[in-house]
């Protein structure tokens, strides 16, 4: 068993298309690491939040599982096997395992502090990440992974116009709403917000490396994951259009990380 006071849990929260997917790989290099058996878990969006019932697994279903899936339905249903399966991974031997699941972005205030203690259960130290983009970036890159899941003739102009002030695209992309309740819920010490912009600079490597307790690896910083290419562009008029929507945002994140500004106003 490892010492409890190395053990570090990190929740990931957010938001989708900022480099999470990286994160994970990031982390997962790290020889102290054990992940589990996936990277996105979505069992607190899935119990919560309608807008994330896709990642729910019915009762129905649940003998014609495989492995991964009966492990999420019982964390989804089971009360104490999510916070007993990761304490069965730093019990094995890992100092450093996880949940990076974007849309967990979706949970108010109250649903953070109950997980919060469920992660107090694991006895682990709590790393909560939530990464961040220009909104207009992360839309943009959020439909282009759309459009590879389910092809369509339709151009990213088109998808986007179709989606950016969608439920599901505001919750992702609100992040003022985001930061707020996890201010709220954990202390300063177990947060870290990052962006995508910046995150692979020499200093934010090793910024986010001391934050995770892990040693930086700047030779991973070029490794891409996950990745949704540019196909096309977007018109300028769609694009202010998509800013003036979420300008609460900018604002906020203008106000609380102005090093942010030069990036998302290039």
């Amino acid at each position: 068993m490892t010492d409890k006071n190395k053990r570090v849990f990190v929740l990931g929260v957010g938001a989708q298309k900022t480099g999470t997917s990286w994160l994970h790989a990031y982390i997962s290099n790290d020889k102290r690491a054990n992940m589990g058996f996936q990277k996105e878990y979505h069992i607190w969006d899935a119990v919560h939040s309608d807008l994330c019932k896709e990642f729910r697994i019915p009762h129905k279903e649940a003998e014609g599982l495989n492995v991964s899936q009966y492990l999420r339905y019982c964390m989804q249903n089971i009360d104490g096997f999510y916070e007993g399966y990761f304490r069965s991974v730093l019990n094995g031997g890992a100092e450093i395992t996880g949940d990076i699941t974007p849309s967990y972005s979706v949970l108010d205030a109250e649903q953070l502090f109950e997980l919060r203690e469920k992660i107090i259960g694991i006895d682990a130290k709590i790393k909560v990440v939530f990464l961040m983009r220009d909104p207009v970036e992360r839309c943009w890159s959020a439909v282009r992974m759309m459009k590879r899941q389910s092809p369509s003739q339709e151009d990213d102009e088109a998808w986007l116009r179709k989606h950016y002030a969608s439920e599901r695209f505001i919750f992702r992309t609100k992040y003022e709403v985001t930061c707020e309740n996890l201010k709220q819920v954990f202390d300063k010490s177990e947060l870290y917000f990052g962006f995508y912009e910046n995150m692979f600079e020499d200093e934010n490597i090793a910024r986010i490396s001391n934050f995770l307790t892990i040693d930086p690896k700047t030779g991973l910083k070029s490794k891409s994951v996950n990745v949704s290419p540019k196909s096309g562009e977007i018109s300028p008029e769609l694009q202010a259009e998509v800013r003036d929507f979420y300008a609460d945002t900018y604002d906020y994140c203008f106000a609380q990380f102005p090093e942010i500004r030069p990036f998302w106003l290039s």
